[in-house]
């Protein structure tokens, strides 16, 4: 961020374009704040507001999905404190190192309450906007794609969406980053959905006991987290760290499953 505040797209640590490692432009104007101070106290204090504004949009979410005043505080207590004091999917991803992905959960939450409330330019807006916090984000135009189709009138948006975040998917990771690295092999890329097995299924039991099974019993509401859980289970034993809940692999996870949380109470 602070090359980039003095306008070189580079990381000093790689060596290389700072995209050759992450696909990050949507972090890219928090390099303005390091024109007043070059202090990495910025990203710090990005992160902390983006997790400090899961529970109000949460609260704006159930508004959506609740008629009565005590269930909606009552389910935004809920998953507030489990986001901010004991689900370790999301708590680990807030402790660990940062990273661009970390600043997503608020405009995930932001984009679903558009589409709740049919604000389709804004949706979109910040659909695209979540595409440049980090390369796998079309994992969430996927699972609001398998969403829209499975439990709500929207067909025709989802089966867009699902074939829009496949399509950023594959550009972003197999065009574009390799052409920042000079095509290079991908050193944070390795894939291999069967091996570590046992490990990815005690991962699995982590995300969803505490949250009673509730997105695989309403499964169709569940299908939102999909796609990017997937992401860390098609990962290889070479990258233990995708599948342990201990780093910051769930921020994106946990952020949908909060959504699917809400739609599962509200049934």
């Amino acid at each position: 961020l602070y090359n980039i505040s003095r306008g070189r797209f580079y990381s000093s640590y790689l060596g290389t374009h700072n995209w050759a490692d992450h696909f990050t432009p949507s972090m890219s104007p928090l390099s303005l704040f390091y024109l007043l101070v070059p202090s990495t106290h910025w990203i710090t204090l990005a992160k902390t507001i983006a997790y400090l504004s899961v529970p109000p949009l949460l609260y704006q979410i159930c508004r959506e999905y609740f008629l009565e005043k005590d269930q909606i505080w009552k389910v935004t207590a809920i998953l507030g404190v489990a986001w901010m004091l004991f689900y370790a999917p999301a708590l680990n991803s807030l402790y660990y190192e940062f990273q661009p992905s970390a600043l997503a959960p608020p405009f995930i939450l932001y984009a679903f309450l558009c589409f709740c409330r049919k604000k389709w330019m804004c949706f979109w807006l910040t659909m695209l906007l979540l595409l440049g916090f980090k390369e796998h984000l079309g994992a969430v135009w996927i699972g609001f794609g398998c969403f829209m189709i499975l439990a709500t009138p929207h067909k025709k948006r989802g089966f867009f969406l699902i074939i829009g975040g496949i399509i950023a998917l594959y550009i972003i990771m197999f065009q574009v980053m390799p052409y920042f690295r000079n095509y290079q092999d991908s050193w944070s890329g390795a894939i291999d959905p069967f091996q570590a097995i046992p490990q990815k299924f005690i991962y699995v039991l982590k995300i969803f006991v505490p949250l009673a099974f509730l997105p695989l019993i309403y499964w169709r509401y569940g299908i939102i987290a999909g796609p990017a859980i997937g992401v860390n289970l098609l990962s290889s034993d070479l990258r233990p760290g995708m599948y342990s809940t201990s780093y910051h692999y769930d921020d994106i996870s946990s952020t949908l499953l909060m959504i699917t949380m809400i739609l599962s109470f509200s049934s």
